[in-house]
This record gives C-alpha cells, structure tokens and sequence, in this order.
C-alpha cells in the first residue's frame, strides 16, 4: 500500500510538472486551464488518500468465542468515521480462517456511507466446524469518485474462536465392568491392598485356602471366603486415538471428526455424573490431564479435543501396555480408536489388568473385513466391552452389554 501511495505521488507531481511547464511554454486559455482542472483533481485525490482514515475506528464483536460444532457465528463489524471528509465507498474484508470461506454469508460487502458516521457490518459463519481458529485483521477499503484512487488500512484486532466437538446426551452407558455389577470373580485375579474384613461371601473355585472364614466355615456348614475392603478407584481416563496410522484409510476426517465427538459426549457425561476422570493422549511426550471433577479439568481437556488433529507419530498399541502400566487399579479405561486389529486387543487384555476397559470404535463402513472381525471377537474375549459407533447420536440409545447395544450391522 505504502508502494502504491509513493508511484501515485511521483506520477502526480510529474504530471503537475509537465502541465505547468506546458502552460508556461504555450500560454493561452486551454494549456492553464488543463493545469488549474488537473491541480484541483490532484489535490483532491491527495485528500482523498490522507483524509479518508483520519479519526476512523474499527470494533468487531463475536457473537461467543466459544462454540459446539455444528453451531453459528455472528460477527458485527462497527466502523466510527468521525471525518468531515466523505467516503463515496467502503469495503471490509476479514481475515477468516480458509475453512470458513465457503461457509460464510454477507462477506466483503461495499457500503455508500458518504458523510455517515457509523457504519455497521454483519456476517455469519454457518456449521462451524470443529478446530481452533484465529480471525485475523480487519482490512477496510476506500476510495475516491472518479475511480483513481484506492486505499487502504489494516486494524489490527484478533480473535481466537474455539469449537468443540459436536456433544450429544449418552444414554445407556455407566461406565463399569459386567464384574462391577454383582458377577464374582476368584480372588486371585483380584489384590485387596486393605486387611479390614468387611463380611464373607461364598466360598469361589480360584479363591486362597487363606481366604477361608474358618468359623463362619464351622457355624454354617460351608466354605465361606473372606470379603476384604479393596483400595480401588473408579475414575475414567480417556484415551483418543490421535495417531496417524490408526486414521490412514479413507474418509479418515469425518472418522476422526467423530471420534473426537464420542470422547466430548463421554466425557460431559461423566462430568454431569460426578465422576472424576482424565485423559492422556499419545503424542510424545504424551499429553495427560490429571484427573478432577470440576469444570476447569472439562474446559481443558475440551479445548485440547477441539484442536486435535490424527498426526501423532506414536505406535498406540505400545503407548496403551505403557499407560496399563502407570495407572491405578480400577481405573475405567475408556479408548476411542478406530482399530480393531489382533494387536490392538492384546493392548486392552493389558488394560483389563488394572481395570474394567471400554472400547469406542468409530466406523464410516457398513461392514467389518474380516481381520477387523477376528479382532473383535479377541476384544470381546478379553472382557472389553466393544461399541461400534457409526454416528454421534448412537451415543444416546446404548445399552448395557457392550456391542449389541451399539453397533451397526457389520458382520
């Protein structure tokens, strides 16, 4: 701009230059005329270049700057001319993310404000689409009447917008393990870290000879077991699949765009329960949100799923033996991956060693191939309950049990 303003002054005063020289060689009505015509159509562009942005001021005002995916956004532009000098023409343009290019409606009007002193500008932004974005500059545009000149200035304001993953209510869906609603298991795939015996219970093939009520035995006529208070936690820790191999195949956009909708969903659902939970994901180093309850935990890891994107260079099956490892007994496991290999089971069976494991699968198929099948089979085998999710809203009519209450017809 500044370029443009400098060529336009040198051609001018050139131009000046000769014509004065013209007249002053001819002489004569028309050569001073042409000079005198041309100097008051050259000092009225000059006005035109340093005028036209004086005591100008330009506000934008966003609707939210926090939204859900799917949402509107509107945007006011206010522009405040308090210049005597009239602006024939105006033109605003935004600096908006090239996402949102072909889904905005009312963008670079021009306006005729002439000696108007406020001006007011608005446009939407329809079906947000989830990510973090920055709304740059704002460029307004003028110029003068006879089309000669134009110009221009920056204002500098940003803004950052957040969209979170699209969240539907979860119906269905408590979080525990079968085992966690009344099936026994023997007690030596179970380590009580507390001596406090807080009853007795029938006696289970697996259980320790140590584990014997011996005169609860003696009174009742039959092995009875000890029932220890257990030290265990019930947190959920969330685990999105953000790694590049898991999202290779095709349609892997709206596959992930939905993964990262299933883990809002679940997450807001545990929040609204007073669950406390967690999430780490596999980047490197892996990113970990401690556990809580509260709204800033939610804020965090939302904001962090909104601008998530499937490029993490970590092997997922490997990061998942490693978090097994590092987690506290019964713990809900609750990963959302695309895969449903024969190594991605073994990492669950990992997993189900420190507590109960739920698996959300998002699908864009209508049927498993048969390596996916022999790998869900495995999974389910394993204890982990399976959900195939085609869409979001699925999330809102599960049932307990695992997969029948939510997949599709796949296999």
């Amino acid at each position: 701009m500044r370029l443009r303003v400098g060529l336009t002054a040198v051609i001018t005063g050139l131009l000046m230059a000769g014509l004065f020289l013209f007249g002053m060689v001819t002489g004569g009505f028309f050569a001073w005329f042409l000079f005198y015509f041309s100097l008051v159509v050259a000092m009225y562009e000059w006005a035109t270049l340093f005028a036209s942005f004086r005591r100008m001021r330009v506000q934008r005002q966003l609707s939210s700057h926090r939204l859900t995916a799917g949402q509107n956004l509107s945007v006011r532009v206010s522009i405040v001319h308090k210049s005597a000098w009239p602006l024939f023409w105006v033109r605003i343009h935004e600096g908006l993310p090239a996402r949102w290019l072909f889904q905005t409606s009312g963008l670079d009007r021009i306006h005729v404000p002439l000696w108007r002193r406020n001006i007011q500008y608005t446009y939407t932004v329809r079906g947000l689409p989830r990510g973090v974005y920055q709304i740059g500059d704002t460029m307004v545009e003028t110029g003068d009447l006879l089309g000669f000149v134009r110009v221009g200035r920056k204002f500098e304001h940003s803004a950052r917008v957040v969209v979170y993953p699209k969240v539907v209510p979860v119906r269905g869906w408590s979080g525990h393990a079968p085992d966690e609603y009344g099936e026994r298991q023997p007690t030596n795939r179970r380590s009580e870290e507390s001596s406090n015996v807080i009853g007795v219970r029938e006696f289970v093939p697996g259980d320790r000879i140590s584990r014997i009520h011996w005169p609860m035995t003696a009174r009742r006529g039959s092995l009875l077991a000890k029932e220890f208070e257990l030290h265990v936690t019930s947190e959920f820790k969330f685990i999105p699949d953000n790694t590049a191999t898991s999202y290779a195949s095709e349609g892997q956009a709206a596959k992930f765009d939905l993964a990262m909708s299933i883990t809002a969903s679940l997450m807001r659902y545990a929040y609204d329960n007073r669950r406390k939970f967690g999430m780490v994901v596999p980047v490197q180093p892996h990113l970990s949100f401690p556990t809580g309850l509260d709204s800033a935990v939610l804020n965090r890891c939302m904001e962090s799923l909104a601008a998530m994107l499937p490029n993490s260079s970590r092997d997922v099956v490997s990061f998942l033996r490693r978090i097994s490892d590092e987690s506290t007994r019964g713990t809900v496991f609750v990963v959302i991956s695309p895969r449903l290999d024969k190594d991605m089971a073994v990492a669950l069976s990992y997993l189900k060693r420190q507590g109960s494991v739920q698996l959300f699968v998002p699908l864009t198929r209508d049927r498993l191939t048969e390596e996916e099948h022999v790998g869900y089979e495995r999974m389910l085998a394993s204890g982990a309950q399976v959900y195939l999710i085609r869409n979001v809203d699925q999330l809102s009519f599960l049932r307990r049990g695992g997969a029948p209450g939510a997949s599709i017809s796949s296999h």
